[in-house]
């Protein structure tokens, strides 16, 4: 449940511009590296340009070896998930800023990946989850990936680190 210019394929565009989803706590995305089986062992987010109360406060990663049938705006349920790791959220409140690293306890290989933000730093005083940015590292260089946001669609290019 996002606005079309605030879709998911603006969490890997490189730019600032955000992904903004109604659906509020347990909004979040499928991503998918395009070069086969891969491995996530951490993260950052870059908040959006408002409303520090839409940050996510908590985060869930999951990862699956099935091929992606949940569809966009679903309850990505489509897939048999495996719990990778989650964890609590300390994002900067300035705006337009990167977080911090967080480490993800993975070692597991796995074709796609589902980020869920179960809670917001103020859920009572917004109306939707937003971030600009999301940068996932472990993942191969130079991959093409799918993503498919419990809010979206889109084929992006875009480098991840190690």
């Amino acid at each position: 449940r996002y606005p079309g210019g605030e879709n998911p394929s603006k969490l890997i565009d490189g730019t600032l511009g955000k992904y903004l989803n109604f659906g509020k706590a347990n909004a979040g995305f499928i991503v998918t590296p395009a070069k086969g089986v891969s491995l996530v062992q951490g993260f950052e987010i870059t908040t959006a340009n408002d409303w520090a109360e839409r940050d996510p406060a908590s985060w869930v990663l999951y990862g699956t070896n099935d091929d992606i049938a949940s569809v966009d705006n679903s309850d990505g349920l489509g897939e048999n998930w495996v719990l990778i790791d989650s964890g609590d959220l300390s994002l900067p409140g300035e705006r337009d800023t990167l977080g911090s690293l967080v480490a993800v306890d993975n070692s597991a290989f796995f074709k796609s990946y589902k980020m869920l933000f179960p809670t917001l730093k103020n859920a009572d005083a917004t109306n939707s989850m937003q971030i600009a940015e999301i940068q996932f590292y472990g993942v191969p260089d130079a991959t093409t990936v799918c993503l498919l946001g419990l809010g979206g669609l889109a084929l992006m290019r875009r480098r991840f680190s190690r």
